[in-house]
């Protein structure tokens, strides 16, 4: 008497989905990231390497079983391995700080509507002189900065910019204003505010999200 036995996912379809997700993961994870308004550079470095060495592995048994004719249907195989190339050279040729600054423009600028970022903006050049910044006051720690601390919680009170992701810096320019994030080791990146905001010489990305309103990520 037989009995019917539940078989398991397949040796090439475990592989052929590890080929495709291991790139794929690492787009998720940057929009992840820029969607929540911090990034983490050591999560970022670990999961490139994980997906990396998960893809040459997946990638490298799948041509194994090939050659030595392991697989029966070859057709659907050369698929996905197409499939899984392609997701990676789209994942890992165009830069990290794309996906991650998508997931910004798409997680952060909807915090605050149009008028509430125009209304910030003006807070700032009316608290903040021009070519100066305003940063978050722990960043001076024990010390302090007074006058910045007084000025950063004049800020928090008169606009919205409450519902920002903390430890940003505002900075007033001659034509424009903008909220800056990051550091000297992920890089700095943020949201422009002005009649027309234009790319700058030191942009490494550029978004334009509104006719006021453009997001951008720094070459430093």
């Amino acid at each position: 008497m037989n009995k019917s036995q539940k078989k398991g996912p397949s040796i090439e379809l475990i592989l052929s989905l590890l080929l495709i997700a291991s790139p794929l993961s690492i787009v998720v994870l940057f929009f992840a990231q820029g969607f929540t308004g911090g990034y983490n550079f050591f999560l970022a470095s670990f999961a490139m390497l994980a997906s990396l060495v998960l893809f040459c592995f997946s990638g490298a048994r799948l041509l194994w079983l090939l050659f030595t004719r392991s697989i029966t249907s070859l057709r659907p195989i050369y698929l996905v391995c197409g499939l899984g190339i392609f997701v990676f050279l789209v994942s890992y040729l165009l830069p990290f700080s794309t996906w991650f600054l998508y997931g910004f423009r798409a997680g952060i600028v909807p915090r605050l509507t149009e008028g509430q970022w125009l209304q910030t903006a003006q807070v700032i050049r009316e608290i903040v002189p021009i070519n100066e910044q305003i940063i978050i006051p722990r960043f001076f720690g024990r010390e302090g900065n007074p006058e910045n601390a007084e000025l950063w919680t004049k800020l928090m009170a008169s606009s919205a910019a409450h519902k920002l992701p903390e430890a940003f810096a505002a900075y007033h320019f001659d034509d424009r204003v903008e909220l800056r994030w990051g550091n000297g080791l992920v890089g700095h990146y943020g949201i422009r505010l002005a009649e027309d905001p234009q790319r700058q010489s030191s942009d490494f990305l550029f978004m334009q999200v509104s006719p006021h309103i453009a997001v951008y990520h720094l070459d430093h």
